[in-house]
């Protein structure tokens, strides 16, 4: 698993924003996981507390001339991927409780997995579309 250090977009920092400001903890961006099939960047993972649900975000920015909305373009296949980078994340997490309780954004997700089962951590893959200044988010896309 490797993070790279920047955005690949000025839209991820946008996105970043965005869920901070809702009490999302924002614990990785642009995060390459490793599972069984092949290499999966996330664009942003993020926790909620209230919610108890770790959050997979990728992120979109309108562009002109699309035709075809973000939603349509995510697919069975990816649902796949991110389910099994899911799997892999929390079970990195749990490997390295002690590296990661000492990271401020990790402390409310490693609190609620001290209290909890692993299995009990929601998960969500969403979807942040950017169109000017307009934001939204569509939540649990592949449900």
């Amino acid at each position: 698993m490797k993070e790279k250090n920047s955005f690949k977009h000025e839209s991820e920092k946008i996105a970043i924003d965005y869920l901070k400001n809702r009490q999302y903890d924002v614990l990785k961006h642009n995060f390459l996981i490793q599972t069984e099939k092949r290499k999966v960047e996330i664009d942003i993972i993020a926790f909620h507390q209230m919610e108890k649900r770790l959050h997979f975000v990728e992120v979109k920015r309108w562009k002109k001339n699309f035709f075809i909305h973000p939603l349509l373009r995510e697919n069975s296949k990816r649902k796949e991927l991110l389910y099994e980078a899911y799997k892999v994340f929390l079970k990195m997490v749990r490997q390295n409780l002690e590296m990661y309780q000492d990271l401020n954004e990790f402390k409310n997700f490693i609190n609620f997995l001290k209290e909890m089962s692993v299995w009990d951590v929601g998960v969500s893959f969403d979807l942040i579309w950017i169109q000017d200044r307009e934001i939204k988010h569509y939540k649990n896309i592949f449900f």
